[in-house]
């Protein structure tokens, strides 16, 4: 609709952002007047699965239907995706990632999917020692046009799993003009379970793998400091209507002689806290 109608932009964006926090998997098509990319970027930021313009023709009505048909096929088999968010960095996300994911494929899962989403900082390259000519921002950059014979040449693989790498170098910009839904769903529809590490819980990019989850572990230690940070990312994801149920607290490299109790935590943060990993881990250990 033009700007000057009773209906804001501000009112399509939050109905967008509301259906995508009833169900983050639901299939929903914006239709533009005019070919505007910020706008458009801004509607699948949103929400939005695919964007249609005015006037619809044959071919583009088709092109969104087949693309949204390859996605959210009544017969696809979809996984589970679990998000491991850090409050704060050094929490040891990346090392409980790899670990989730090893201990999943070890209990019998067939099809794992390790997926290292940080365009800045990522280490499991470093961790697991995989290196690859193809990371997730060339996943990301094919994401609507994403098969299995283009994924299997995007992935390495360690242990039987598959792993999604980060870039060798920084790459910007990615959180704020990305969104990872179109992927995500992919990968949901190849693997039991997809295991996802990223840098930061804030940014449309976080806010996208966190809506389309199923379970996201907010990762912090006993510290005062990363106590803070998690207070801070929890009333961030309150305030994006991500839905307080599926977010779950996780206390790293807990120690009963420093840093804060187990009931000073769940007091701090309002929730009981999921699991605690009391001392350290690294990925050898596979704790």
């Amino acid at each position: 609709p033009p700007r000057s109608t009773l209906f804001p932009y501000t009112t399509l964006f939050r109905s967008l952002s509301d259906l995508a926090m009833l169900n983050s998997k639901l299939p929903v098509v914006a239709v533009h007047g005019q070919s505007d990319p910020d706008f458009i970027l801004r509607t699948l930021r949103a929400g939005a699965t695919e964007v249609m313009i005015n006037p619809l023709g044959e071919d583009q009505f088709v092109s969104v239907l087949e693309r949204l048909n390859a996605v959210h096929g009544a017969n696809h088999h979809t996984g589970k995706l679990v998000a491991m968010i850090p409050a704060k960095g050094a929490c040891g996300a990346s090392t409980l990632s790899c670990n989730l994911a090893y201990y999943a494929r070890r209990a019998g899962l067939s099809r794992v999917l390790l997926a290292d989403l940080d365009p800045l900082t990522g280490t499991i390259p470093f961790l697991l020692k995989l290196k690859s000519l193809y990371s997730f921002v060339d996943a990301l950059t094919r994401s609507t046009s994403l098969d299995e014979d283009i994924w299997r040449g995007l992935v390495a693989n360690w242990g039987g799993i598959d792993v999604l790498l980060s870039p060798d170098k920084p790459v910007h910009g990615i959180d704020e003009q990305s969104d990872a839904s179109a992927m995500l769903q992919f990968a949901g529809m190849t693997y039991d379970l997809v295991v996802t590490d990223t840098n930061v819980p804030y940014g449309p990019w976080a806010l996208s793998i966190a809506r389309n989850c199923d379970e996201l572990l907010l990762v912090t230690t006993n510290e005062l400091s990363s106590l803070q940070a998690a207070q801070k990312a929890l009333a961030y994801f309150d305030r994006n209507r991500i839905e307080r149920s599926k977010v779950h607290v996780v206390v790293n490299r807990f120690s009963k002689d420093f840093g804060l109790s187990q009931e000073v935590i769940e007091a701090a943060l309002h929730t009981e806290v999921y699991h605690l990993k009391i001392g350290r881990a690294s990925c050898r250990e596979r704790v």
